[in-house]
């Protein structure tokens, strides 16, 4: 295939009709090196005709995109505006992932993408062998997935006129908390499943990935408190062991909740009376990457070290601790006592929080 030298008005490049037509596609202003002398990409018969095969989309228009990655680039396209950036590159890593997915998979893994390619970039002769991956095709559990508001609870309700701020797996909001028989359904509530389907309805599987999580906490709790003889539990406040002695000091955020300071309007606004993120499911991509993060998400970090490696996903331990914390925090300003499991008991005392060690409290060897 014939090879231009060309450039896109940061730098020089030489490729297929292909990576020139993307250039142009991507809205960058594109000349072509031909008889010693620069010329305008669109003039070019052949680079005209690959243009005039996509569709007329606008950017606004995400309905059937996919997204698209290379070592170069990550944007969304639409099915029909994959070959372009394949065929660019036919032997080169171009991996997709669908809008409802929660991994990627190579373009060739997708059959009925691989054929579809292969047809609109007919001046290309050498492409990857067709290597099917069942997974590609399939419905992966997702931990966003809901059902349709259409559906009606037990009395005959709409899901959407009863529960309108549900749109995906989520830590609900604190400030219309109702006392539930015990701390564990404190938390459940708090997740609701009953918008979900698929897999993670039909198998347990958040629950699952939510017991897992809250082990987790305890067994972070007891690692910082044998390694640094103290623990901060974000929002709760510090455990500090003394000799045998495992000592608690209120957090200010609690201290102020159980003495009745209420959060100021701007958390509220919110939906976090007892401190936390707004949308804890979905702020990680925001700071996974950073090396700096709060303490919360310190924290957060350090629960999936205790969880099996099949349930270390960091946006549902943030969303199980999120639950946790508000579960907690409000029964104690309810006045009812909480116990964090292999760590002891908190109980409200007028305007304090005390605190009695589980006999089931691992205390370091030296002890």
């Amino acid at each position: 295939m014939k090879q231009y030298i060309y450039r896109n008005g940061y730098e020089e490049k030489k490729g297929n009709v292909y990576a020139v037509a993307f250039d142009v596609f991507l809205k960058y202003s594109v000349q072509i090196f031909d008889n010693d002398q620069w010329i305008d990409a669109e003039s070019v018969a052949q680079v005209s005709s690959v243009l005039q095969a996509l569709p007329s989309k606008r950017w606004w228009d995400m309905d059937g995109r996919i997204l698209y990655s290379s070592k170069d680039l990550v944007v969304f396209l639409h099915q029909e505006e994959l070959f372009l950036a394949i065929a660019r590159d036919p032997m080169g890593l171009h991996e997709l992932m669908s809008m409802s997915a929660v991994r990627p998979f190579s373009w060739n893994e997708i059959p009925h993408i691989y054929r579809m390619v292969v047809d609109q970039a007919a001046l290309v002769q050498q492409w990857p062998e067709l290597s099917p991956n069942p997974e590609a095709n399939a419905v992966q559990p997702n931990y966003w997935m809901m059902e349709s508001w259409s559906e009606s609870d037990k009395n005959g309700h709409s899901l959407f006129d009863k529960y309108p701020q549900i749109s995906r797996l989520q830590a609900l909001p604190s400030t219309d908390m109702t006392l539930c028989a015990s701390f564990t359904l404190q938390i459940d509530k708090q997740i609701p499943l009953w918008h979900l389907h698929g897999l993670l309805k039909s198998k347990g599987s958040i629950r699952r990935f939510q017991k897992f999580m809250l082990k987790a906490i305890s067994d972070l709790l007891i690692e910082k408190i044998h390694t640094n003889g103290s623990v901060y539990l974000p929002y709760i406040g510090t455990f500090t062991l003394r000799g045998t002695r495992l000592c608690f000091s209120s957090a200010r955020l609690l201290s102020d909740r159980i003495k009745g300071k209420k959060a100021s309007p701007k958390r509220l606004q919110n939906g976090r009376a007892y401190g936390g993120e707004r949308s804890p499911g979905l702020s990680p991509i925001l700071w996974t990457h950073k090396e700096k993060v709060s303490k919360r998400r310190s924290f957060v970090r350090g629960m999936l070290a205790h969880a099996p490696d099949y349930y270390k996903n960091i946006a549902v331990a943030n969303m199980v601790f999120q639950a946790f914390s508000d579960a907690l925090i409000f029964r104690l300003c309810s006045g009812v006592s909480v116990t964090i499991k292999n760590i002891g008991t908190l109980r409200p005392n007028g305007a304090k929080v005390s605190f009695r060690k589980s006999k089931c409290f691992p205390l370091p060897k030296e002890h």
